[in-house]
């Protein structure tokens, strides 16, 4: 479980090194998210850390569920065990 959680970990921690990355490289999927962003707000600016929120979010969608099915499968393994 320990194992599980460390790696939890470091995988959010490089999504949010990747987002942050993407965002302030101005790529292609930061400046659609940063027009919708002035398009939304009314306004000529754009928000940094909202960008890479909006891109960290999905990928964390998918990453929380897979840690609780990883750890119901290690828990009824460990079960097995006993």
């Amino acid at each position: 479980m320990k194992i599980l959680d460390t790696v939890i970990i470091y995988l959010t921690l490089a999504l949010l090194i990747l987002c942050s990355y993407l965002a302030f490289a101005n790529t292609w999927i930061a400046a659609d998210i940063n027009n919708w962003q002035m398009t939304v707000l009314k306004q000529p600016k754009f928000y940094p850390i909202l960008t890479i929120a909006i891109m960290f979010i999905p990928p964390m969608l998918v990453v929380l569920p897979l840690k609780l099915y990883l750890s119901k499968k290690l828990n009824q393994e460990k079960r097995k065990f006993k």
